[in-house]
């Protein structure tokens, strides 16, 4: 296990950030005899201290898999490795308006918005611990992230579609200043009955926008927003509508 760096990586999924010890990632057996055209486990267990400062992040940690031995080297003299992604999530354990010191801090991280009957607007919190002033960006993570392995991994439910959506303008915000995200969820009333999920990239401006202009250009991005993700979901369906009784302990 590595940082994304010297494992190799140059881009990731999107809001997740370099894991500040990746020997939190234990891998077991570190050394596997794989036989050609065949297979092998490993297992992977995660341990994290248990630091404030830690909770309510995303961090990212890369698994390098290389030959050893005489078997190391390609005939052209070139290493031949690969490099597989790990992703962590952290929790507070109280409730969401806990301190975090993620560099794009978001509170609560995960807002869940139960049964949506109308439309329903959330507030959440974000904080710049950056260092310094920046102007911030909230956008739908499929504005940005093109390829479909990534959005995939991003994902636990429906997508809901950005038509959905009405996200306010964070604009600029100083170091270690706070500032009110406003997300508006209006689903039709055409909608199928289900759980959905909003996926959204709140960050840099100007990096993300470069992140979405090399895309659209064809080309790998030179370098990781500085951006967190929001995963905000909500479930869809017929309401339950209480029958008339004089024990009020039966309404629902």
């Amino acid at each position: 296990a590595a940082t994304p760096a010297r494992a190799g990586l140059t881009i990731w999924e999107l809001g997740y950030e370099p894991a500040p010890d990746p020997r939190w990632l234990r891998l077991s057996p570190t050394t596997v005899h794989i036989a050609a055209h065949s297979e092998a486990r490993v297992s992977a267990s995660v341990r994290l201290p248990d630091d404030p400062p830690l909770v309510n992040r995303r961090f990212v940690i890369g698994v390098v898999v290389r030959p050893t031995g005489a078997a190391e080297n390609t005939a052209s003299g070139a290493g031949l490795a690969l490099c597989a992604r790990v992703l962590i999530e952290t929790a507070a354990h109280y409730d969401s308006h806990a301190d975090t010191h993620a560099p794009v801090a978001v509170l609560p991280m995960d807002p869940d918005l139960g049964l949506v009957a109308q439309p329903t607007e959330r507030l959440l919190t974000l904080r710049n611990n950056t260092g310094k002033d920046r102007r911030f960006a909230l956008l739908p993570l499929d504005a940005l992230e093109t390829e479909p392995t990534r959005l995939a991994r991003l994902r636990t439910a429906t997508p809901a579609p950005s038509a959905w959506l009405t996200l306010s303008d964070p604009g600029q915000l100083a170091a270690s200043a706070t500032t009110t995200l406003g997300i508006r969820v209006s689903p039709p009333t055409s909608a199928a009955a289900g759980m959905y999920e909003a996926v959204l990239v709140v960050g840099d401006a100007d990096e993300l926008s470069a992140w979405r202009t090399a895309l659209a250009a064809g080309h790998a991005p030179t370098a990781q927003p500085t951006a967190t993700l929001i995963r905000m979901r909500f479930r869809l369906g017929p309401q339950a509508i209480p029958t008339p009784s004089g024990n009020d302990d039966t309404r629902r």
